[in-house]
């Protein structure tokens, strides 16, 4: 893959890096380091769209089991290297389910305004 000139805004990968490394002549690459106060939006951000793709490729009847342990090995790693967090918060039931409403029966019957 070459690199075309244009505006990236992307995290260097060691793959990106790469390709950086051989540049056609006569172009430059600009960089900046990544801002300690924005990394862990920036950080997130490409977990976020790397981590989509990982999951897309899960195939399988057991697919959503499949994709819940892999996040939650993820959790666990991030957990136990930043967090501590000891009692598993984190971690995505086993289930699979979201939760889409929490509803107060006593109100279920009152006028809404």
């Amino acid at each position: 893959m070459a690199i075309q000139p244009g505006l990236y805004e992307r995290l260097i990968t060691q793959a990106l890096k790469q390709e950086l490394d051989k540049l056609d002549k006569g172009l430059k690459s600009i960089t900046t380091r990544v801002d300690p106060e924005e990394s862990h939006g920036i950080l997130a951000r490409y977990m976020e769209r790397y981590l989509s793709g990982v999951l897309a490729r899960v195939k399988g009847r057991d697919k959503l089991v499949k994709q819940i342990a892999v996040c939650n090995e993820l959790i666990s790693l991030a957990c136990n290297s930043i967090e501590k967090d000891q009692e598993g918060h984190g971690h995505i039931d086993l289930e699979g389910r979201r939760l889409l409403q929490v509803l107060d029966p006593a109100l279920a019957n009152s006028p809404r305004p």
